[in-house]
């Protein structure tokens, strides 16, 4: 028997449900996405119903190690965890590299169960001394399309426990929680050959004629250039329109009328009560108060679009979407250097520049990483500074926002072609697996959703509320007066902004989108909310992203992106604010 501590590794193809069946056996929560590439470093939790420890590895369809997370799958399976805990591991995986892995939970496709028979066998020519259990997901997607498997004969030919599963509607997860903790030591592996594999399959499955399902004529419609593009093209824009419309309806309908005329009030009255005039009392709920903007600016204004837009991403995904639009937009990003698979770190990136960063790791070649990671600090913007944006522009002309995002998207392109032509390396292509169009689980849009806003709260709002008690803090000992006198040959001189604007440049440093919120309580010319919003743009990454990059790549690195965002944030934003004001001014 295994020892009451063991460690599984959970192994397996990429996108059939790894990290849900994590999720399951450990009660834990970790993102789950319906693409490859998802997973791109390891989680570790202990099982629920033992002491055991089970390792959510990266998925692999094979060991030629072709980009960093399936690097990091080799060396698991191997007994080699590389590097320290948290540049590989992530924050849930604590004690990873203390702990021997000592028996191999193999996820097989039931849809494609001749790769996962193929890979079995690498496996286990690998690690032939660890004990295997096998389990086999997606039994409703293979019924669906008439696939038959007589599953005790495919258990009794692989000489393995075979545990059936449709894991994101948590049938078969109790037994197989139940047949990991009896799992024997390892008996002689059964090696099969590829004939021998053929032979097993054809005695294993069968699949009578059948008709594809709407879903599955809808995904490979949305693959071809016809109507795939006009039908991307689509969905972008109205995207766009939701995450604008819906986050703007809650934010005007809701929770500004819920601010403006019970929470402000009364927190004012309440501290006027409880506090004398002075400087804490203004520190709390003077112009900067943290009691006021530290709830109006994360929570009232930030908050309606980052809900807009994750709960969007999360139908993206697990439709199956995102990976078709990797497929159209292939052709695209090959003018920057990049495959259709950067598509999705991009679109991580809109969410928080950190996943996006690590998500690189899917990618097969550094020049290509590189490429990514510079395109996630100079020019897409997080979802707070997003929100930021959405907000500052909501009361101006359309053509404003618009002339700003296009700008946004030219910044991408010219960037995207001169990286691609200064930096050495290759860019080798990628393969794209298309996943099953699939109809979203309610369930489990909800817990993404959830995930995805506990990590706003606790990485965005948080240190926004410590950074406007700072700015509170200075604003009222009377030091911006000083640091606005320091700074006004850059922000009056040069960006023709307001003195007070200086402060909202220094909190910037640490939260992106604090360098445009403080410009909402200013009474700014369109032109300057324009040359404002270019400074946050591809302004210096916040701290988080600068340590990620750090740890990723290499310091150098990340104090280059540090001064180059810095001199191109101010030199854009000075240019455009001539520019502008010789027309509109």
């Amino acid at each position: 028997m295994l020892a009451v501590d063991a460690t599984w590794l959970l192994i397996g193809a990429p996108n059939i449900g790894k990290s849900v069946i994590f999720n399951a056996l450990t009660g834990r929560q970790v993102q789950v996405a319906n693409y490859a590439g998802a997973t791109v470093s390891y989680h570790q939790a202990q099982l629920k119903q033992s002491a055991q420890a089970l390792i959510d590895v990266p998925g692999i369809y094979g060991f030629h190690a072709a980009n960093a997370a399936e690097q990091l799958a080799v060396d698991l399976l191997n007994g080699r965890l590389c590097g320290p805990a948290p540049a590989c591991c992530g924050a849930d995986a604590p004690e990873a590299q203390a702990r021997a892995s000592t028996g191999l939970l193999m996820v097989l496709d039931a849809c494609n169960l001749a790769h996962g028979l193929q890979l079995m066998a690498q496996v286990q020519q690998q690690r032939p001394d660890l004990p295997m259990v096998l389990a086999i997901n997606r039994l409703d997607l293979a019924q669906e399309r008439g696939l038959q498997l007589d599953l005790a004969l495919l258990a009794e030919r692989l000489g393995k426990p075979l545990y059936p599963l449709v894991a994101n509607m948590g049938q078969g997860i109790a037994e197989l929680a139940q047949g990991l903790t009896a799992a024997a030591q390892p008996s002689e592996p059964r090696l099969l050959t590829k004939q021998q594999q053929q032979e097993l399959l054809a005695e294993v499955q069968q699949q009578p004629d059948w008709q594809l399902s709407w879903r599955d004529r809808l995904g490979n419609a949305l693959v071809k250039p016809w109507p795939g593009l006009p039908l991307a093209l689509l969905v972008l824009v109205l995207s766009f329109a939701w995450v604008i419309g819906f986050g703007k309806a809650i934010r005007v309908g809701l929770l500004l009328p819920l601010m403006n005329q019970w929470l402000a009030p009364n927190i004012m009255a309440f501290v006027q009560w409880l506090l004398p005039q002075g400087l804490l009392q203004q520190v709390l709920i003077g112009d900067y108060g943290v009691l006021l903007k530290g709830i109006e600016w994360p929570f009232m204004l930030v908050l309606p679009y980052v809900f807009s837009f994750y709960l969007l991403l999360a139908l993206l995904e697990d439709s199956g979407y995102l990976a078709r639009l990797a497929t159209l937009t292939d052709a695209s990003l090959r003018h920057l250097g990049l495959s259709g698979a950067g598509i999705i770190p991009l679109i991580m990136g809109l969410g928080c520049g950190i996943p996006a960063i690590l998500a690189s790791r899917s990618l097969p070649s550094q020049k290509q990483r590189l490429i990514l990671v510079t395109l996630v600090c100079f020019s897409v913007p997080c979802i707070s500074q997003l929100a930021a944006f959405m907000a500052l522009f909501a009361d101006q002309p359309l053509g404003v926002s618009l002339g700003f995002f296009a700008l946004v998207l030219a910044m991408v392109l010219l960037l995207g072609k001169l990286l691609r032509a200064v930096l050495p390396g290759v860019e080798q292509p990628t393969l794209i697996e298309i996943p099953d169009m699939l109809r979203p689980q309610f369930a489990t849009l909800m817990q993404k959703l959830w995930l995805r806003l506990r990590g706003y709260l606790k990485d965005g709002a948080l240190p926004m509320l410590y950074i406007i008690a700072l700015a509170s803090l200075i604003y009222e000992l009377g030091l911006l007066r000083h640091v606005a006198q320091w700074m006004q040959p850059l922000v009056v001189g040069w960006l023709r902004l307001p003195e007070e604007a200086a402060l909202p440049l220094i909190l910037g440093i640490m939260r992106r989108e604090l360098t445009v919120l403080p410009m909402l309580e200013m009474s700014l010319h369109w032109v300057q909310l324009f040359t404002a919003a270019l400074v946050a743009l591809f302004y210096v990454p916040c701290i988080a992203i600068v340590a990620t990059l750090a740890r990723e790549f290499s310091l150098r690195l990340a104090l280059a992106m540090v001064l180059a965002t810095l001199v191109f944030a101010f030199t854009l934003a000075g240019l455009a604010a001539r520019l502008l004001g010789v027309f509109f001014v």
